[in-house]
This record gives C-alpha cells, sequence and structure tokens, in this order.
C-alpha cells in the first residue's frame, strides 16, 4: 500500500486546513496508540481507474465494507 505524504494528501480532500491538519494529528496520534488501526479501516480497495465500474458497485452496494478506495498508482 502506498501513503501519501501530507501535501499529497491535502489534494485528495475537501476540506480546510485547519480541518485537515485535525484529521491527520487524530489519525497520526490513534495510529501510535493502536497500530495498524489504519490499514484495518482501508477495507475494499479497487486497483486502477479503469476498473470504475467496480468501484462504483462496492460503494452503492458496500455489503459491510468500512471504506472503499480506489488505488491509482
Amino acid at each position: 500500500m502506498r501513503y501519501f505524504s501530507a501535501s499529497e494528501f491535502r489534494a485528495l480532500v475537501s476540506a480546510s486546513r485547519s480541518s485537515f491538519c485535525s484529521g491527520v494529528g487524530d489519525m497520526a496520534q490513534a495510529e501510535a496508540e493502536y497500530p495498524g488501526w489504519l490499514s484495518k479501516l482501508l477495507t475494499d480497495p479497487v486497483k486502477g481507474l479503469e476498473n470504475y465500474t467496480e468501484l462504483f458497485k462496492k460503494l452503492i452496494s458496500p455489503n459491510g465494507a468500512i471504506k472503499v478506495f480506489c488505488e491509482v498508482a
């Protein structure tokens, strides 16, 4: 799994800078206290934008998915 730097991730979310920074801090603290929780949160990867139909199918009918996401690189 590829992890994004804060500046790369910021380009992917729609939040104010202060909300984004607060969220990053909260996630970092939670990861420090509960190692591995973040990777468990990201439950349903879809590889590549060419698989958009699979992505939308998982988003519409999550069947227990916590977080569906698209791996683009």
